[in-house]
């Protein structure tokens, strides 16, 4: 009679189950291994049907729990290709999770509480790691190698320190992996991971980089315009008037270098904005005011070096001289940067020389100061001053160059129109407009080519003079090639157009010298004596004097 009642619970378990089965395997008749996972479901059923059978409330298990599904990955149809954006790359954040949960003083799991990570979510689409990250992690790039070699995502039992976990209760199937990996980050990452690892350029072939701007275009300005009115709505912030747009495009360029362009870093913009959203409460848009009160806000949260600086100045610690005239001396203009600011600021620049056979000491160099690119400024100017004045015998003189009251290591080379500037004077005995600072590198044919930087030292400049007293007579040279960077602020913009402060463009080093001296360059003019005819008197002035002593010696 058992076995009756049985068999004929059997049946109708097996009637009941056939039912609620009969759709879903009729919608997954083509997969095999899906088939195969609910017949054997079935088969689980029928073969524990007294377990199964059990009251509800003296079940001390869920033992429906196995047959529930655990969606792990869902992309709704028609949404396109999943792109996933991983900010942190570990080996959890990439394959995945499998949790636990504490079940009466132990820690137990199932396949229930299994995760999914970037590389299941991003599967079929793409995931974009930064570089970054990877380099800093190498378990996690171990991680990332092997799924894309394997192309599948397989449970590897390990942590992000690339220990092995004391407890793996459960090793999930292999998944097929169909992905693209885009990493992204600075130029100098990609390189560090060439280098470092072999297998590196089998998987990332592809290798394109990316300009940090744009050209300025009527078309990018709208793109600007939209992206920021865009941004202040999903903010919340208040509208922004035309003008203040305009401004944080013209701030755009600023960043950039160059009035043509524009640049793409977008959070400097917002930044500005979230800010400037703060003052002016009350007004019903965010206007150029507000605007340039978050830009002066900005700089001088970051200006503290540049204060002190210019408070040097004041106090006569640093020497520097911005209404006579000198001989052998020039005010020439640098970069002091950090991270996250940079100024310009004068420095003077001096040169002695002297009888000898033509050797120009880079003081500089000599201490360990001036790196390469500084010295081959210098050397260029010894190449200059020997074609143009010494081609048919040898020059008679020494010099010595160096920036004054400088403590940092310098380079780059353009302060090198300055250092010629000042050789000349030194050598004619020229006094130099010390009102004017000049920035610029030149080359052997006397040519004034462009510098980066340039907004930075005339304002710097200016500031000085601002504060030691505007006399109409200052200003600044600069290379011609830069007169499309020119975008300095507009208290320097109103100093030139009150002509209480210059900036002049210059093509050639004579260009330059007939500003800082008032007197011609050559005879060409019509004038009797030039800064050519002068230097070129005092050189011969050397040579005699070093054939006479030579004589001397020879009797």
């Amino acid at each position: 009679k058992e076995n009756v009642i049985n068999h004929l619970q059997k049946d109708i378990a097996y009637s009941v189950l056939f039912l609620a089965f009969a759709g879903v395997l009729k919608n997954y008749k083509d997969s095999a291994p899906v088939m195969a996972y609910l017949q054997s479901c079935q088969r689980h059923v029928l073969e524990n049907l007294k377990v199964f059978g059990t009251p509800m409330k003296e079940q001390t298990t869920d033992l429906w729990r196995q047959f529930k599904v655990n969606l792990i990955v869902s992309h709704e149809e028609g949404t396109g290709a999943p792109i996933v954006h991983l900010s942190l790359s570990s080996v959890s954040n990439l394959l995945g999770k499998i949790e636990r949960i504490q079940h009466l003083g132990s820690l137990i799991t199932d396949f229930t509480l299994i995760k999914a990570g970037a590389l299941m979510q991003a599967n079929g689409g793409f995931l974009v790691i930064e570089a970054a990250d990877l380099v800093n992690n190498p378990a996690a790039f171990n991680v990332v190698k092997q799924s894309l070699f394997d192309r599948e995502i397989r449970w590897t039992g390990l942590s992000d320190n690339n220990s092995v976990i004391d407890i793996v209760s459960l090793e999930p199937s292999p998944i097929p992996l169909d992905i693209k990996v885009i990493l992204i980050g600075e130029t100098g990452l990609y390189y560090q991971l060439l280098q470092r690892d072999d297998s590196f350029a089998q998987l990332f072939k592809i290798f394109a980089q990316f300009s940090e701007k744009i050209t300025r275009t009527k078309s990018a300005e709208l793109l600007y315009a939209e992206q920021l009115v865009h941004f202040a709505e999903k903010e919340n912030l208040r509208p922004l008037s035309a003008p203040a747009v305009n401004r944080l495009i013209e701030y755009a360029a600023r960043l950039s270098g160059n009035r043509g362009d524009l640049s793409v870093f977008f959070t400097a913009l917002k930044d500005i904005l979230v800010e400037a959203s703060v003052y002016g409460e009350k007004k019903k848009k965010t206007g150029v005011a507000e605007i340039e009160e978050a830009l002066t806000a900005h700089k001088n949260r970051l200006n503290l070096y540049q204060q002190e600086h210019l408070k040097q100045i004041e106090r006569g610690l640093l020497n520097i001289d911005v209404s006579s005239k000198k001989v052998g001396q020039i005010n020439a203009l640098v970069i002091q940067q950090n991270s996250v600011y940079s100024f310009g600021r004068p420095n003077r620049i001096t040169c002695q020389i002297r009888l000898g056979h033509g050797n120009f000491i880079d003081i500089e160099r000599e201490v360990d100061l001036g790196k390469s690119l500084h010295s081959k400024g210098v050397l260029i100017l010894s190449s200059f001053l020997s074609a143009r004045f010494a081609k048919e015998k040898p020059l008679s003189l020494d010099a010595s160059l160096v920036f004054e009251q400088s403590y940092s290591e310098l380079d780059g080379d353009s302060a090198s129109c300055a250092e010629l500037c000042a050789l000349l004077s030194a050598i004619g005995d020229i006094p130099l407009e010390q009102g004017i600072a000049i920035t610029g590198s030149v080359n052997q044919m006397g040519q004034v080519q462009a510098v980066g930087g340039i907004n930075e030292k005339i304002e710097g400049f200016f500031d000085v003079c601002q504060m030691l007293g505007l006399n109409g007579k200052q200003g600044v040279i600069i290379p011609h090639a830069n007169i499309s960077s020119l975008m300095v602020d507009e208290r320097v913009q109103e100093a030139v157009r009150q002509k209480q402060f210059h900036i002049y463009a210059v093509k050639t080093i004579e260009q330059a010298l007939e500003i800082l001296t008032g007197l011609s360059f050559d005879t060409t003019t019509g004038r009797k004596k030039s800064i050519e005819s002068i230097v070129q008197e005092k050189i011969e002035v050397f040579a005699k004097a070093a054939t006479k002593i030579k004589n001397q010696n020879c009797c």
